[in-house]
């Protein structure tokens, strides 16, 4: 099979199907392009799209001065950016999904160049069509999943293709695969570990190589020899200590795995527990995420396995890749992007194992035409195997914010000082820096003390302290938490009292969007966290939708049955929830209404009216006097403190945080 020319164009194959499944979600988005486009510009759907944007943007406004300062995405899309002259989001629209794809070429040309497309083209299927790599490179995704598997699988490609072309081809190879390296370096900035396994697998490869490969023991050694000189002068010119990367490299491993699983360290919660990608899944989770079904991943693993035993030699080079991908059993379920591969490649062998097996006990000569027969059928049965998952994937990629909440980003921007802070959760850093061009408090994650006194103001139920601990964040004065949990309580305490009070180095601005109350069981947690009891608890805000009346004041919903004539919230048959009280916001009008039940405890329901439609909220007592619901649902907010600048309800609201000088002219 490997003379056949035709063969070299099966990639094609799974890099259409990649484009296809990824351009499908473009035809939903432009059916109704109010809800997925502002002003023209396609919005994110992802959070770090926000952050690549941006470094895009200043790169074609001519901010970045060191092009090598950014990521090669933000270099790349923002060149594009400019010569269309268009925003960085119209680029990635288009983009993302034809880098994504590029991944079927290296996968499938490695195992050609080894006598065995088949292996290669399924792994080509698998690593382009998998559901976690279509989820992860969406269409403006705008993130550096796009090349992150492509890359590492063609520099594999470069290190095979090194000692099996010819002698003049394998140099340009051997120089190819350190372009390959570089490019993923700049591209994947901050991960130099990932990189250095490459290339600790590529000096392996070679050792083996020329111990038990006559043919490539001379080129194989001049290779080895190259490579080491390399090794040297890049530890030394990037001033590395590889085994400081190694052992990072463990600990991060450690971190995107068993991290979950650890208790909370020191006085701080473990802020992996609230992300989503960094979850454990089931074995049909896994399956879900990669190949489909449980038995076909099964199938996968021990063709896989099987691969590793017969091909080890020419596993090497992908090995890197290959262990992030096993990463994906042990938490951290976003890795099994690196998997999908495998399993793909895994099947593939299976197809050749079992053919030879076959071959074993038939006369092959005689039945030739017969045999050749079985192989096409065999092909197509792995084919309708590995493919009934994907032609029924319904992916509806949605944006990480709301065309208005993208709007009132944008407005808070034009109608705040240049030197403004705008706090909100860590979530939106990188929305508000992008869309605003305002500073934050904090992006991309969790940071420490930080983001927890963020996350303590949203959940106060005395807005006079949430100035105070707002004030505290402002000034740096969290950062006087000491290192024991009851110093950590107590300065705590004196910062809730206001007895930390500094006057604002810069104005600041406090900011809730629609997505947040999605998000505030895990905002609550971090918000009650206690420093001595080393534990915090959720408090939701719960939205409720899709309500259709019963009879008078009876209505069922999609969260159960509100009987508000006798205060009782049916959940299910088991589990009936008395309603404290039942709050209805007129917005037009501002006017709230309170219909009370006489009781010591139950929840609270919000009702907001707007215009011809409801905003319905259910929470318990803690969340509902917290300032995140009353300055964002109800808008009822302590005018000495905050003043209102924003007000799109449900989908975005904004308050300037009033100064220090301010709110002490009106005390006197």
């Amino acid at each position: 099979m490997k003379r056949e020319k035709w063969l070299l164009l099966l990639p094609v194959v799974p890099f259409l199907l990649g484009l296809l499944f990824r351009y499908k979600e473009l035809y939903f988005w432009l059916q109704t392009p109010e809800k997925f486009f502002f002003e023209g510009r396609p919005l994110f759907t992802s959070y770090d799209g926000y952050h690549y944007a941006k470094q895009a943007l200043d790169f074609a406004t001519g901010k970045v001065q060191d092009i090598f300062s950014i990521s090669l995405l933000g270099v790349l899309e923002g060149f594009l950016a400019k010569v269309f002259g268009v925003y960085p989001e119209n680029v990635d629209l288009y983009l993302t999904p034809i880098l994504a794809s590029l991944v079927a070429f290296p996968v499938f040309y490695y195992w050609h160049k080894l006598g065995m497309p088949v292996v290669g083209f399924f792994g080509a299927l698998t690593a382009a069509l998998s559901p976690v790599y279509l989820i992860r490179t969406s269409i403006v995704r705008f993130d550096t999943d796009s090349l992150n598997l492509t890359l590492p699988m063609l520099a594999a490609l470069t290190f095979l293709m090194s000692v099996k072309a010819r002698p003049k081809l394998g140099v340009v190879f051997f120089l190819s695969s350190w372009i390959v390296l570089f490019l993923y370096e700049w591209w994947y900035k901050g991960h130099t570990y990932i990189t250095a396994s490459m290339i600790a697998a590529y000096l392996l490869f070679l050792v083996l190589e020329v111990l038990f490969n006559k043919r490539s023991r001379v080129v194989g050694s001049v290779y080895l020899g190259s490579t080491l000189l390399l090794l040297v002068a890049l530890v030394i010119y990037k001033k590395i200590n590889p085994i400081g990367l190694a052992l990072y490299a463990v600990e991060r491993a450690k971190a995107w795995t068993m991290g979950l699983e650890q208790a909370d360290t020191g006085f701080l919660p473990n802020a992996n527990k609230a992300v989503i990608e960094l979850k454990k899944a089931s074995l049909q989770g896994l399956a879900d995420y990669t190949v489909g079904y449980e038995f076909t991943l099964l199938l996968s693993i021990v063709g896989l396995l099987l691969l590793l035993i017969v091909k080890f030699r020419y596993m090497i080079p992908m090995l890197p890749v290959l262990a992030m991908g096993v990463l994906s059993f042990f938490g951290a379920v976003r890795f099994s992007m690196y998997l999908a591969p495998f399993l793909g490649m895994g099947l593939g062998f299976l197809y050749y194992a079992t053919l030879w097996l076959v071959s074993r006990y038939i006369e092959v000569y005689e039945v030739k035409k017969t045999f050749k027969f079985l192989k096409v059928l065999y092909f197509f049965v792995i084919m309708l195997i590995t493919l009934p998952w994907i032609t029924f994937i319904e992916l509806r990629t949605l944006p990480k914010l709301t065309v208005q909440a993208t709007k009132g980003y944008v407005e808070l921007g034009k109608n705040s000082p240049p030197d403004a802070y705008v706090l909100d959760w860590w979530d939106y850093g990188f929305a508000i820096n992008y869309l605003s061009d305002r500073n934050v408090f904090h992006a991309s994650s969790f940071e420490d003390l930080k983001s927890l006194f963020i996350a303590k103001a949203y959940l106060s139920s005395n807005q006079e302290e949430a100035f105070n601990i707002i004030n505290a964040v402002s000034t740096g004065v969290v950062w006087d938490v000491m290192q024991e949990p009851a110093d950590a309580k107590k300065v705590e305490k004196e910062i809730r009292q206001g007895r930390r009070l500094k006057e604002f180095p810069f104005p600041v601005y406090w900011s809730f969007n629609i997505d947040l109350s999605f998000k505030f069981g895990w905002v609550s947690y971090f918000g009650s966290w206690d420093f001595e009891a080393k534990e915090g608890s959720k408090h939701p805000v719960v939205s409720v939708y899709g309500c259709k009346t019963m009879a008078r004041n009876i209505f069922r919903c999609d969260k159960g049955i509100f009987d508000f004539n006798r205060g009782v919230y049916i959940k299910n048959e088991e589990e009936r929830i008395p309603i404290k009280a039942v709050f209805m916001k007129d917005d037009k009008s501002g006017k709230t209404s309170v219909l009370p039940y006489r009781r010591l405890s139950g929840i609270y329901v919000i009702v907001v009216k707007k215009g011809e439609k409801l905003a319905r909220y259910i929470m318990d007592e803690v969340a509902f006097r917290s300032a995140f619901v009353q300055m964002y649902i109800l808008r009822n907010y302590d005018k000495r403190y905050f003043e209102l600048v924003y007000d799109d309800f449900p989908f975005f609201v904004a308050y300037r945080v009033k100064s220090l000088k301010e709110v002490m002219a009106e005390q006197k």
